[in-house]
C-alpha cells in the first residue's frame, strides 16, 4: 500500500502488509477491560509524550526548515526582526498537532518476543494478543466510531535524520516516527482524533471527562480482532486456566489460548 488508502474506517499512511503478524503485550487489567468493553483503548498522545519525552517530536532539520521559511516570508512583507522573533515563538505553540491524537500500539513480529514481555508486561499476570493488520482492520465497525489511521512506525535520528518519504500525509509524520533507539519495538500504530471538549492538558484527571473517556475507547469485534491469546511465560498454571476460561466465556471457542513458548525446553530432550 502506498500513501493513504481507505479501507472502511481504517486507512493507512505507509506500506502495510495485510497479513503481517502483530502483537499487543499487556497486563491482565487492560486485557480484562478489552474483553468486558469489546473496545480498544487509545492513549492520549500528550500523556504518552509526558511518560516518554522522545515521543511525537519533530526532527531538527524539519524544525529549522519551517523556521527559516517562516522568517523569510515575514521579512519579505516588512516585519522587523523583533516582531519576527515574537511571531516564531507564538506560532511554535500551534504547529504541533500531536496532542489532538490518541494512540493504540502493537509490535510487528512473526514470533513472540522475550523483550516485549519484559518491557511492556513486566509481571507474571500478562498476555500477548496475536493478530494481523487485516484482522484489526475488519474488527472495527464501519458504521460507527471515529476514523482510524494505521501505519508502521519509522525510526529516525532526530538530530540528523528526516521524516520517511513513505509517510506522505501532512500532519501524520510525528505520530508515525520515533527515535532510532526505540527500533527494537518494531511498532505498528493505530491513531484517532478523540472528541475533546477543550484543549488537552497533561493532567490525567482531565481525560476522565465522560465524553472524552468514551471517545478514547473504540468498539471492536473481539472474535475478528483476536486470533490467539498467548499467556505470559512467567504465569502460574492457575492464571492460564483463568484466562482460558475467561476467553471462552467472553468470546467463544474460536479464539485459542496458548502458553508462551519462550521457556519451552522440549527441544533439549530431543
Amino acid at each position: 500500500m502506498r500513501g493513504s488508502r481507505n479501507m472502511g474506517r481504517v486507512h493507512t499512511v505507509n506500506r502495510v502488509d495485510p497479513g503481517e503478524v502483530i502483537w499487543r503485550y499487556t497486563d491482565f487489567a487492560k486485557f480484562y477491560s478489552l474483553l468486558q468493553k469489546s473496545a480498544l483503548y487509545f492513549c492520549p498522545a500528550l500523556l504518552l509524550r509526558k511518560s516518554e519525552p522522545f515521543e511525537l517530536q519533530v526532527p531538527v532539520a524539519h524544525r529549522d526548515e519551517w523556521r527559516g521559511n517562516t522568517v523569510n516570508q515575514l521579512r519579505g512583507v516588512g516585519y522587523t526582526e523583533e516582531a519576527i522573533a515574537e511571531i516564531i515563538v507564538e506560532a511554535s505553540k500551534y504547529t504541533d498537532h500531536s496532542p489532538q491524537w490518541a494512540l493504540n500500539c502493537w509490535h510487528r513480529n512473526q514470533i513472540e518476543s522475550f523483550a516485549m514481555w519484559k518491557v511492556f508486561v513486566g509481571q507474571p499476570e500478562g498476555v500477548a494478543i496475536k493478530t494481523t493488520f487485516d484482522r484489526v482492520r475488519l474488527a472495527f465497525n464501519e458504521d460507527g466510531g471515529q476514523p482510524v489511521t494505521a501505519g508502521n512506525v519509522h525510526y529516525i535520528d532526530y538530530l540528523r535524520g528526516r521524516y520517511s518519504e513513505q509517510v506522505i500525509a501532512q500532519g501524520y509524520e510525528p505520530i508515525f516516527h520515533k527515535a532510532h533507539f526505540y527500533s527494537y519495538e518494531r511498532e505498528f500504530r493505530l491513531g484517532i482524533n478523540p472528541h475533546f471538549e477543550s484543549l488537552p492538558t497533561e493532567d490525567p484527571d482531565w481525560y476522565e471527562r465522560p465524553r472524552t473517556k468514551e471517545s478514547l475507547s473504540q468498539k471492536v469485534d473481539l472474535e475478528t480482532l483476536i486470533e490467539e491469546v498467548r499467556v505470559s511465560p512467567y504465569a502460574a498454571p492457575w492464571f492460564f486456566e483463568m484466562v482460558e476460561q475467561l476467553v471462552r466465556n467472553t468470546i467463544g471457542p474460536k479464539v485459542i489460548v496458548t502458553k508462551s513458548t519462550v521457556f519451552n525446553t522440549e527441544f533439549l530432550t530431543r
